[in-house]
């Protein structure tokens, strides 16, 4: 995914959109965020979102196409 020269190559090959920038770019943040603090989406983090800690409401993080928390009843 790097040139010899270190630059980030992107889209595998394709021509990258506006929305894939995005994206690489919170997923990037979150794991700094992650990283420096051990949460992916502190306070004064530069995230517009939280994501949730795992329990047992089935909570889980979309990142598309805009990131939100969403719930899914697994049970029926």
């Amino acid at each position: 995914m790097f040139s010899s020269h270190g630059m980030f190559l992107g889209c595998n090959g394709y021509t990258c959109q506006a929305e894939d920038n995005a994206l690489r770019d919170i997923i990037q943040k979150c794991w700094v965020n992650f990283i420096l603090t051990g949460n992916p989406t502190p306070i004064n983090g530069g995230l517009s979102f939280v994501w949730p800690k795992l329990d047992n409401n089935n909570r889980y993080l979309s990142f598309l196409p805009i990131p939100q928390v969403s719930f899914r009843n697994i049970y029926g």
